[in-house]
């Protein structure tokens, strides 16, 4: 089964950035937007990974999110990979919250090593993805202005996730959370 580790936003979040994508969807069309029930901050893909080894799994999750602190975070910047220029990803960044989601990001990864599950090759980089261009687009956004969002949300805890792809988007599944720290 095709897994990952993420942090849930709000509702009161997606709500925010609902609004702001409305007010720009309708000029890319060459983009496909997220659901607003699938948006959240990936801490780590995990890919295909064996159903007789999930209670491992969740053991060295478990055990990250005891280990971590809960905290704090708020969304603003609008952001693109790889660049506003070419983007390919779109996304809303963290003004709040950053090196806490570094942390615990590396967290999770230290964990999942001792399972056999590779480390990433990129840096981290804690975002909510709102969009992608479609196959064989780049978008052009260096002199196009999203306004930026601001909303704050509490992380307390992680989710691991069922990722199935479907020809209409990926459908996630929650298969369990995880609560950060030990009080």
């Amino acid at each position: 089964m095709r897994l990952f580790v993420a942090a849930d936003i709000t509702d009161n979040g997606r709500n925010a950035l609902e609004q702001r994508i409305k007010k720009v969807q309708l000029d890319f069309p060459f983009v496909k937007w997220v659901k607003m029930e699938n948006l959240h901050i990936t801490l780590k893909f995990i890919g295909e990974f064996p159903e007789n080894r999930i209670n491992d799994l969740k053991g060295a999750l478990s055990d990250a999110a005891l280990i971590s602190n809960p905290f704090e975070a708020e969304l603003e910047e609008f952001g693109c990979f790889p660049s506003k220029k070419r983007a390919r990803v779109l996304w809303f960044g963290l003004k709040k919250g950053y090196n806490e989601f570094l942390k615990l990001a590396d967290i999770i990864e230290k964990s999942l090593l001792k399972l056999g599950i590779s480390a990433e090759d990129r840096q981290f980089h804690p975002h909510v993805t709102i969009g992608r261009a479609k196959r064989g687009h780049t978008i052009d956004f260096s002199n196009y202005k999203v306004e930026n969002i601001n909303f704050s949300f509490p992380v307390r805890y992680i989710g691991l996730y069922k990722s199935k792809l479907m020809p209409y988007g990926p459908v996630y599944t929650k298969m369990e959370n995880f609560k950060i720290g030990n009080k």
